[in-house]
């Protein structure tokens, strides 16, 4: 046993002199590299993930934007509706109050349903006055 020990020795210190602890050195720089390059890759990826959030909050902004300014056509549109149709309630009691019968001196605004009424009326009234 003496022997292998020896032996084992030997073999160790001859390897140790011509490049076994160049092989350990070696091992090292290696994982160094690799950290390095796994930091250049989680710096370039926190850079994509910040840049892919601005751009989603602007792309946000600008969504929020066109949302609000469909809101304001609409309340255009609702504001045009409600004004077209008090304009037409306003044509209708203007039709409805309308006289039909130019040159009467009494003229007075006749109803569809008075009207038989008031002409009959009022020309027995003129004919008994003049």
């Amino acid at each position: 046993m003496d022997y292998l020990t020896i032996l084992a020795s030997a073999f160790c210190s001859i390897v140790g002199a011509l490049g076994g602890g160049g092989i350990i050195y070696y091992k090292q720089t290696r994982r160094m590299k690799e950290a390095e390059v796994e930091a250049k890759q989680s710096d370039e990826w926190k850079k994509l993930y910040e840049k892919s959030d601005e751009d989603s909050r602007e792309k946000d902004k600008k969504i929020d934007a066109l949302y609000s300014e469909r809101q304001q056509m609409y309340n255009q549109l609702i504001e045009r509706d409600r004004t077209i149709a008090y304009k037409d309630i306003q044509i209708e009691r203007l039709k409805f109050a309308r006289c039909d019968i130019n040159g009467c001196r009494r003229r007075k605004p006749p109803r569809e349903y008075e009207a038989s009424d008031i002409t009959d009326n009022s020309n027995e009234k003129d004919d008994t006055t003049v």
